[in-house]
């Protein structure tokens, strides 16, 4: 079980960072000028991306994927159980009696009374 969980939140983490990186790595920045060379988005002073380069588009895409990741490490990590060792080779079948001693209760001196009160 160990070995499966720890492939399991391996993959859990590196899947998505793969995949990021395929996304972006086959937008080049050359090819998305080329594309919008000659449009009114590339004359604008206003437009500082072009919408294929804006990554903000998929900002809620990767934050989804990221609390998913999350919450998936979280639940492995609450059903995940380590094997019990057999502590039975750490108990002898022997029984060691010991002898109960009884102590003596022991006598105290009572302290004396009280002097009587003084006279009016």
């Amino acid at each position: 079980m160990g070995s499966v969980t720890f492939l399991v939140v391996l993959a859990l983490l590196v899947v998505p960072v793969v995949a990021f990186l395929i996304i972006y790595r086959l937008r080049k920045p050359e090819d998305i000028v080329k594309e919008y060379a000659g449009t009114p988005e590339d004359k604008s002073l206003f437009i500082k991306k072009y919408e294929k380069a804006d990554v903000n588009n998929q900002r809620n895409l990767f934050m989804e994927v990221g609390l998913t990741v999350a919450l998936a490490i979280v639940l492995l990590a609450f059903a995940y159980a380590p094997k019990e060792d057999d502590t039975s080779s750490l108990m002898s079948s022997e029984v060691i009696e010991e002898e109960i001693e009884e102590i003596p209760q022991t006598n105290q001196a009572k302290p004396p009374p009280p002097p009587p009160p003084p006279p009016p």
